[in-house]
């Protein structure tokens, strides 16, 4: 921490860094309530006060710190291997270090507007506690990006909930299928993307209505089950994988191939092998986490825009290399 007096906004914001290596100074809670108490002063349109603040105390930030390894060696080829170990190691140890580690997070909505709005409410708050901070001199750092969607740091519903995407000619057979799954979790809930039917109402089941993004309504369920006969496909599955929920998928126009490891895959029209699938993710908390976590780290990986546009790139190279010469143009005498 360094003496910085009366420092005016404007010097704070032109001056402040980001600083990703701490001194093992404590910050003492008095200061961390003061920032806190100016950072939830921003502009929030409605008056949503999306934010929420999680200071972590010992034991919550070795948890984290455990979290932040097993998330790094998920993207590693061989997280097992001798030579990685002192890495992983080192992220414990770095995390476990950290004066004050602060999780934000955001409240969502299913209005795409007022999601958005609730988001950049929210890193308005981060950005004024790093401007207090810097005032104070203290140094932070905002870290985000794809650990942000690691599952252990999303939070489950509290009960059994599948989440359904398809086509309406594919409902009935996911109704049935669901049937069975309550036989075997009787508390499970289904809710189905999309608008309702005719007809009575099912013990269990809900339906969104009609909408255009998904991320917020997979966010609502456990357990996610798309149709491959979507007329959307693959986007939803993709989106379904991004979101790091598990996710069991019916084959349909090689979606298998999509998924790779990362959902569980069975056959169109067999209501008790998709309900067989629910069933065991919805009963598995680790299987859960272990295909959400797989299912992730694929579509990243395929799915990035940059790596998406390198492969075009690749495409259009190779095509200029095999394109043959022109013939030269025949000039008549005249």
């Amino acid at each position: 921490m360094q003496d910085t007096r009366q420092m005016s906004v404007l010097d704070a914001i032109v001056s402040r860094r980001s600083i990703p290596q701490f001194q093992p100074t404590p910050v003492p809670r008095e200061i961390i309530k003061r920032l806190l108490d100016a950072a939830v002063w921003v502009p929030n349109h409605r008056l949503t006060e999306p934010w929420q603040f999680h200071v972590l105390g010992e034991t919550s930030k070795r948890r984290f710190a455990e979290i932040r390894r097993d998330f790094r060696a998920a993207t590693m080829p061989n997280p097992k291997a001798p030579e990685v170990q002192p890495a992983l190691a080192k992220i414990v140890e770095d995390t476990i270090h950290t004066p004050v580690i602060i999780i934000v997070t955001a409240q969502g909505h299913d209005d795409p507007e007022l999601r958005e709005e609730n988001y950049w409410a929210a890193f308005g708050a981060v950005y004024a506690f790093m401007l207090g901070a810097w005032s104070l001199g203290i140094g932070t750092y905002f870290r985000t990006g794809a650990f942000r969607d690691h599952p252990p740091l999303r939070e489950e519903p509290a009960g059994p909930v599948l989440a359904w995407l398809g086509e309406p000619a594919a409902l009935p057979g996911m109704l049935h299928a669901f049937g069975l799954v309550r036989a075997s979790v009787p508390d499970a809930r289904l809710i189905v993307i999309g608008a309702a039917p005719e007809g009575p109402r099912r013990t269990g089941v809900s339906f969104s209505g009609p909408v255009t993004r998904y991320r917020g309504l997979f966010a609502q369920a456990g357990v996610l089950v798309i149709s491959g006969a979507h007329q959307r496909m693959p986007y939803p599955l993709i989106e379904a994988m991004l979101s790091g929920r598990a996710t069991v998928c019916t084959e349909n126009g090689g979606l298998a191939d999509t998924v790779g490891l990362g959902a569980s895959v069975v056959p169109p029209d067999d209501p008790v092998r998709l309900a067989a699938a629910c069933v065991d993710l919805l009963t598995d908390e680790r299987l859960r986490r272990e295909l959400g976590t797989m299912a992730r780290n694929r579509a990243r990986t395929l799915f990035r825009l940059g790596g998406m546009l390198d492969s075009y790139r690749e495409i259009y190279e190779k095509a200029l290399v095999s394109r043959p010469e022109p013939a030269e143009r025949l000039v008549g005498a005249s």
